[in-house]
């Protein structure tokens, strides 16, 4: 990527760092199913999620079942509402592989402007693989192929 582009990832390094900060929040932007551990993609070692995660899937930015578009801010704001309001707090967002968490990168830093957005582009095929991680799980998992 650009060299300019690269302030907007972090490693699982950079991540573990951040999880012992008291100020940031973190963003699962997998289905539900994926967040809880009921499902798992193929390519990740465990079901479930890094603990501390709010899971907002994401796919709600979009009107699917309208004009395929994302939705206007107002719409947006109400699907990211527990962010923080300060557009300043740092985010971090992952999914299964970065694709997702790129999306709502996007979307939190373009649409609704916040300033300190990371991709996780390890996300989730990398940290359910490391040993010693903390995994949050939910429920019974179904594998995937």
């Amino acid at each position: 990527p650009p060299e300019e582009a690269l302030h907007f990832r972090i490693d699982k390094d950079d991540l573990v760092s951040l999880m012992k900060a008291e100020h940031w929040t973190l963003i699962d932007a997998r289905t539900a199913e994926e967040h809880s551990g009921k499902r798992m993609k193929k390519g990740a070692k465990n079901a479930g999620h890094i603990p501390g995660s709010v899971n907002i899937d994401w796919a709600e930015a979009v009107d699917y079942h309208g004009t395929k578009k994302f939705l206007p801010p107002e719409e947006l704001k109400l699907a990211y509402k527990e962010l923080p309001e300060d557009k300043d707090a740092p985010v971090v967002v992952y999914c299964h592989s970065g694709v997702r968490s790129a999306h709502t990168s996007f979307v939190l830093t373009q649409l609704l402007g916040y300033n300190r957005v990371y991709n996780y582009d390890g996300s989730w095929m990398e940290w359910s693989a490391l040993e010693g991680a903390p995994i949050k799980k939910d429920s019974t998992t179904l594998i995937l192929q």
